[in-house]
């Protein structure tokens, strides 16, 4: 069944790096649902704070207006923006909310503080299957993580969209089903990334340009950079 949902990356991701870390900025998608108010999926990085709600602004919103926050996992580069939006519902998987209690010893993304913060804020926890909305269904798709998730609907034109954050953050993670930072115990990202490369048209990653599948094969659909200012 076709619906009337719709998304559009409001902040594109990169994974650029540099010497002993990393400047990688995540994907920050609007979707927007019939009878729903606006939905966030992931709020990105702090660094991006001011270019989220400038995003935002260009189609008519504030963050007051964001009605609910869907966080694929709680790194801190998709969820340091949470505290811009006090009225939403924050939602995530049950799994990545008790993997977010006691993370992998090796896995230094997550931040407590922003874990505590959402703790306090009673998020809604989900699982794979739940109907986000009627024809908007969460996706579990551990890997990077053990509780990582996304979010699956089928757009007007009958392509089959996954919103996946970093379950595959960039072209070659998905024609190489592998993912770098892989923090799940059970090692399922191939897995993952296989399941993503044989069920979906498009595929909106965690830290580069939507992937479209065509007669040849996956491709992104822009570069990608960023642009810096040295002062």
């Amino acid at each position: 069944m076709t619906t009337a949902i719709s998304h559009k990356v409001l902040v594109p991701g990169n994974c650029l790096g540099f010497t002993g870390g990393f400047l990688g900025l995540s994907s920050v998608v609007l979707l927007r649902v019939p009878g729903a108010g606006p939905i966030l999926f992931d709020t990105g990085h702090h660094a991006t704070k001011a270019t989220l709600i400038r995003a935002l602004a260009n189609e008519g919103l504030g963050p007051d207006d964001i009605r609910q926050v869907f966080l694929s996992h709680l790194h801190f580069d998709h969820a340091n923006n949470v505290d811009l939006f006090p009225r939403a519902e924050i939602i995530v998987s049950q799994a990545e909310w008790t993997y977010a209690q006691q993370p992998n010893p090796a896995d230094i993304y997550i931040s407590q503080p922003v874990v505590e913060y959402i703790g306090r804020r009673n998020p809604t926890l989900i699982d794979d299957g739940d109907a986000f909305h009627p024809d908007l269904f969460c996706l579990s798709l551990p890997g990077h993580t053990p509780g990582q998730s996304g979010l699956r609907y089928i757009d007007a034109e009958g392509r089959r969209v996954a919103l996946a954050g970093d379950a595959v953050k960039t072209l070659r993670e998905l024609i190489d089903h592998r993912v770098d930072l892989e923090f799940d115990p059970d090692r399922r990202s191939a897995a993952t990334i296989g399941m993503l490369d044989r069920n979906f048209d498009i595929i909106v990653p965690g830290h580069s340009h939507e992937l479209h599948r065509g007669p040849h094969g996956w491709s992104a659909q822009g570069l990608n950079k960023i642009e810096l200012i040295v002062r």
